[in-house]
């Protein structure tokens, strides 16, 4: 069962590839993906714990479904 979902997920990347939106939203992603980067430099330990574990959880989830 896990090759199937393998073989699905790939064929979704694929496909999202050649998706322009998605693409759009992958190069606007990057450029978030920077400027989060440099504020969770900038942030308190405590504070960047929260972000950190918060977009672990997202992820995961995300790439659950």
């Amino acid at each position: 069962m896990k090759q199937q979902y393998t073989e699905e997920y790939l064929a979704l990347q694929e496909r999202a590839m050649g998706d322009e939106y998605y693409l759009s939203l992958l190069e606007e992603y990057r450029a978030a993906d920077r400027r989060l980067l440099r504020a969770l430099e900038q942030m308190a330990p405590a504070h960047r714990e929260a972000v950190v574990d918060y977009l672990g959880v997202f992820h995961a989830t995300h790439a659950r479904m």
